[in-house]
């Protein structure tokens, strides 16, 4: 299960250097298979990819240019991406065991027992899968809200679909009259894409429309997560629930080459050019999310799911939790490097920069 979810929550954004880089051996097999019968340009792109990764300087200038980049293709209202292709590179049981996890975590992490009324998910990415669940455990609507469409294969999410009728009745009634391959004849569920869908603007058009709003791996790419977090609570029913899965790592930037929060080293301004308005991690960490969920009327919880240095955190507990030695493997590596890290996080306590992904769960008053 735990390669399974390693392997899901990667996110992809549409830019080659995203992917976790080559083992050595990885690469010389690419190479190989390259000169024997495909193209010396392709070669040159992977043994340029292999460079700039090894060049902190060069891989914030390219980033840079990416940025640029993708603002132009956004202007020009291009929103297709690689981002959020999970299920891309999964076997079928892979995408099942993928859905049914992410479903179960909500419900038990949040402490409901199941789903109903009006339910968004933010950021759903290429499937319908876990709307299905929703919809099968008794909410009356979802809808999935995506500021990027991501790319997917319609043939093969429509096994997904069908396996997930196979296992569930409900979806199977749900689904007797859609086609698979159209996500827009599923009863009940609605996509909305495109800059109106990005979290910043989406809900603040729906005040107390909701009664869950639910999220995994999403509020770290958003441009700006506390503001997308407080027009979430504001769009939610009173007695509504937020349960989102925020991973604060770097999705493979700088990982595996260099440690944990090598990101975490480069200059704020230069950050900034890098990443802004991309979909690539915001580094707002769990101290702001903190003093957000705080200001707001009702109850919070946070749930540590992975230290930086030591790993996940499983099952999730509040930071207090957590034992020994995953927080003295985790102190002792951040000593290490967090004097080189940028000044912004100068004041930052070493507990909350070891926090590298939370589950925030915040009820609001009846």
């Amino acid at each position: 299960m735990c390669d399974v979810n390693r392997t899901l929550d990667k996110h992809k954004f549409g830019f080659d250097l995203d992917s976790p880089p080559h083992s050595q051996s990885s690469f010389a097999n690419d190479c190989f298979k390259l000169i024997n019968g495909h193209s010396i340009l392709h070669l040159m792109k992977l043994f340029l990819k292999e460079q700039l990764k090894k060049s902190i300087f060069l891989h914030c200038i390219v980033r840079i240019i990416y940025n640029f980049l993708g603002h132009l293709r956004m202007f020009l209202g291009k929103i297709t991406t690689d981002s959020g292709t999970t299920h891309d590179q999964l076997s079928l049981h892979d995408s099942l065991t993928y859905i049914h996890t992410v479903f179960e975590d909500y419900k038990k992490y949040a402490g409901i027992s199941h789903f109903h009324g009006h339910v968004c998910e933010l950021g759903p990415g290429d499937s319908s899968g876990v709307a299905l669940a929703l919809m099968a455990d008794g909410a009356t609507k979802v809808d999935l809200a995506d500021r990027f469409y991501s790319h997917r294969d319609a043939p093969y999410h429509a096994q997904v679909y069908q396996a997930l009728a196979d296992q569930n009745p409900r979806i199977a009634d749900l689904l007797k009259a859609a086609n698979l391959q159209d996500e827009t004849t599923f009863p009940g569920i609605t996509r909305y894409y495109g800059p109106q869908a990005a979290g910043e603007s989406y809900f603040k058009e729906r005040p107390s429309t909701y009664d869950f709003i639910i999220s995994r791996s999403v509020l770290e790419h958003t441009t700006d997560p506390l503001l997308t977090l407080e027009s979430m609570y504001h769009a939610l029913n009173p007695g509504g629930y937020l349960i989102h899965k925020v991973d604060l790592r770097d999705h493979g930037m700088f990982t595996p080459r260099h440690h944990d929060l090598k990101f975490l080293e480069i200059p704020k301004l230069v950050y900034w050019a890098m990443t802004h308005d991309s979909g690539l991690p915001n580094r707002i960490l769990i101290d702001q999310y903190r003093r957000c969920a705080s200001r707001l009327p009702g109850d919070y919880q946070l749930l540590i799911t992975q230290l930086a240095y030591a790993g996940p955190i499983d099952p999730h507990v509040p930071f207090d939790e957590i034992s020994k030695e995953h927080l003295d493997t985790a102190l002792a590596e951040l000593a290490k490097h967090k004097k080189s890290f940028a000044s912004v996080f100068h004041k930052l306590s070493e507990q909350d920069m070891i926090v590298s992904g939370f589950f925030l769960i915040i009820k609001k008053p009846q």
